[in-house]
């Protein structure tokens, strides 16, 4: 099974009691790379979306520790062009989180961001690896 998840950066983008007055973007790219995961490589795959499913960092490692998945992937996008880099903030906090509780987890990271920022983005967040461009072998 794989996870995939968009973090919440609004807080550290839009200061703390924003979230009571913002929108919340549906992250359709991240739901088009779960279909195809379940549907065209038939890997089971679960999406959540930390700022529509009202989840802390906490909660998405204590649901990651329950379904135990062979890979946890970090969705930075939106239909924004500079959506991948305004969710990096939520990112790397998740990222960071992830490790410090679940040491073993094989984590990935994948967006606009992270491809044009390979390397920064792997020192940054701590992932096991960072998928560049459309690179998922579909």
């Amino acid at each position: 099974m794989v996870i995939l998840i968009t973090p919440n950066s609004k807080s550290c983008n839009y200061g703390l009691t924003s979230s009571e007055f913002s929108a919340v973007q549906p992250n359709i790219y991240m739901n088009i790379l779960e279909s195809v995961y379940n549907k065209k490589k038939n890997i089971p795959c679960k999406a959540i979306h930390l700022e529509a499913d009202g989840m802390s960092n906490m909660d998405a490692v204590e649901y990651i520790r329950k379904m135990k998945p062979s890979e946890v992937g970090i969705i930075c996008s939106g239909s924004n062009p500079s959506a991948s880099t305004m969710t990096m903030v939520g990112a790397i906090a998740l990222c960071k989180i992830i490790k410090e509780h679940l040491p073993n987890q094989k984590t990935f990271i994948w967006g606009g961001h992270p491809t044009v920022m390979p390397e920064r983005t792997k020192l940054e967040t701590g992932v096991d690896r960072v998928i560049v461009g459309d690179d998922f072998g579909c």
